[in-house]
């Protein structure tokens, strides 16, 4: 294990603003999960499990944001409704147990359904 006080690394590159979130839920996956991060260590910290959240196929809908300006702007946010296509989720586990070499990365598999 390396210290805490170690160089943070960085376990993807593939990150994309308001499309593919790592380890950060969206709207509707913030609500299941009831927390604002979908990162889980290991209990003796040699793995991490970490949910991606890719929100591509996901509608964009305007919506009126209040801030500190006199006026409301409108952002484009990704929300599913009813019917549309929803985020697509991936679990990935890394390997941290080697501190020398970027942490390796699978994707668990969700068994197949017992019941069609």
């Amino acid at each position: 294990m390396s210290s805490p006080s170690a160089t943070p690394i960085s376990l993807t590159d593939d990150a994309k603003p308001n499309v593919l979130c790592n380890g950060v839920p969206d709207l509707i996956y913030e609500e299941i999960l009831a927390q604002g991060h979908a990162v889980w260590p290991s209990p003796d910290g040699g793995y991490i499990a970490a949910a991606s959240f890719n929100d591509s196929g996901v509608r964009e809908l305007p919506v009126l944001e209040y801030s500190h300006n006199i006026y409301p702007t409108i952002q484009l946010l990704r929300y599913p409704t009813v019917s549309t296509h929803i985020p697509e989720v991936a679990v990935w586990i890394y390997d941290m147990r080697n501190p020398q070499t970027q942490p390796q990365r699978m994707r668990l598999i969700p068994p197949d359904p017992i019941i069609e």
